[in-house]
């Protein structure tokens, strides 16, 4: 009876052992990193410039309600992992009602808008956001992968992220806000059963889902 394993053989159950332990090392490395990315992705980041002064408190983006006058220049805003980016929009709010960013319009119609450039104001009458009810309603919801639509041409937030309660104001030369995302903690939560209703485990804090200065034709198509 043989006591002993060949070289060859024993180096080879070797190799095979660390390539097991090293994928399972991988995989439980990409699984703490999601986590911890879906634990930031709770707070959400708008920032830019502007001249004026001015004030807005949001519950979820479907309601909101502030103050002040402004003329806004690079807005960066992010819902979740992914981000827009605006230029030379307003900000105009008197209480119950109000505008900011965008050009105002709330439709969707590529006819009325030949540059591409979909992005609408956020409309506020009653406190309610007009614009956002009607993406609710109308608009794309963004709860499909990304890399199955094209979100180019629009920036309606996905669903998930517009459940979230913040403000933002505006003095001369800055704009900032901050708001706690009710959705990514869902997100992080389900994180830990691997569900990801917010697609973004594979996504970026780089990644840029809506940019005014690229227009439709511009942009990268689905299948690009």
């Amino acid at each position: 009876m043989r006591l002993f394993v060949k070289p060859t053989r024993l180096l080879a159950c070797l190799l095979i052992a660390g390539l097991a332990l090293a994928q399972s090392s991988c995989a439980v490395a990409d699984y703490g990193g999601d986590r911890l990315m879906d634990l930031t992705d709770i707070i959400d980041l708008k920032y830019g410039v502007g001249v004026g002064v001015g004030a807005k408190a949001e519950v979820t983006t479907y309601f909101g309600a502030g103050g002040g006058l402004a003329a806004l220049g690079y807005t960066r805003e992010w819902f979740g992992r992914r981000s827009t980016i605006q230029q030379a929009k307003w900000f105009l709010h008197f209480g119950v009602a109000g505008v900011d960013g965008g050009r105002g319009s709330l439709s969707w119609d590529e006819q009325e808008d030949p540059d591409g450039d979909h992005e609408r104001a956020d409309v506020h009458v009653l406190f309610a956001n007009i614009t956002t009810l009607n993406d609710h309603a109308t608009g794309p919801r963004g709860n499909q992968p990304p890399s199955e639509v094209n979100l180019w041409g629009f920036n309606a937030p996905p669903t998930l992220d517009r459940f979230r309660i913040g403000a933002e104001f505006v003095i001369p030369v800055i704009q900032f806000g901050l708001f706690v995302n009710i959705g990514e903690i869902v997100d992080f939560v389900g994180g830990f059963t691997t569900w990801d209703p917010a697609y973004d485990d594979d996504a970026s804090f780089h990644d840029v889902y809506y940019d005014s200065r690229v227009t439709l034709e511009d942009a990268p198509s689905e299948d690009s």
